[in-house]
């Protein structure tokens, strides 16, 4: 199977309205449920979940799997929806804490999730991520579109509050997304004669949304 080369820039298709747009956004349906949803994030994100390696280690020794998960998924839930609160209201409000949601995200060592914390199919997970080797599993590939999205829409405004934070998205989309994708070789990638399964299609369509 051939593997396209995606860029940085290429992750910003025409999937949604400027966010100066202010008329497209209003307009959207569903908007004040939108504004609902981020005032309930905003709530959330004053107390954004931790993710200490001591949760990491629980699926190392023991295989669960839960407790980082729902931290690491509900981290994600409310920048989705603190982005969305955003673009639909556009008075800036939502932007402190989308900001301190997304630099968490970019502080975690690992985007892949400890199950999936392998280079090889059907091998076992390795104890710890290898910061200086990222593994692209889908929720990688899936967090990287969602900052890559948050750029795409909120990347001018963003830096307006915090200069450099918009260069500080796209460089970790960079380095744990785009390159391993172009230079690595992942098993759900499908090679040959090897399997593909569900998160062939939804990889790759996260890594090159257009």
């Amino acid at each position: 199977m051939q593997r396209m080369t995606p860029r940085f820039d290429a992750m910003r298709p025409t999937l949604y309205p400027p966010y100066r747009d202010r008329a497209a956004w209003q307009a959207l349906p569903g908007a004040a449920r939108w504004q609902a949803a981020g005032q309930a994030a905003l709530r959330d994100a004053a107390a954004v979940p931790q993710l200490p390696l001591s949760l990491w280690l629980q699926f190392t020794q023991n295989g669960d799997r839960a407790r980082w998960e729902h931290a690491y998924f509900a981290r994600r839930r409310t920048l989705c929806a603190l982005a969305m609160a955003e673009a639909v209201t556009g008075d800036g409000s939502y932007l402190p804490a989308i900001a301190d949601a997304a630099w968490a995200i970019c502080e975690e060592s690992a985007w892949q999730l400890p199950a999936h914390n392998s280079y090889i199919r059907d091998t076992p997970q390795l104890p710890l991520p290898d910061v200086t080797r990222p593994i692209v599993d889908l929720f990688a590939a899936e967090t990287g579109a969602l900052l890559a999205t948050v750029y795409g829409l909120l990347g001018a405004a963003l830096d307006e509050y915090a200069p450099g934070l918009a260069a500080r998205l796209q460089h970790e989309v960079e380095r744990r997304i785009l390159t391993p994708y172009r230079t690595e070789h992942f098993w759900w990638m499908g090679r040959d004669d090897e399997p593909m399964c569900n998160w062939t299609p939804a990889g790759r369509r996260a890594v090159r949304p257009g």
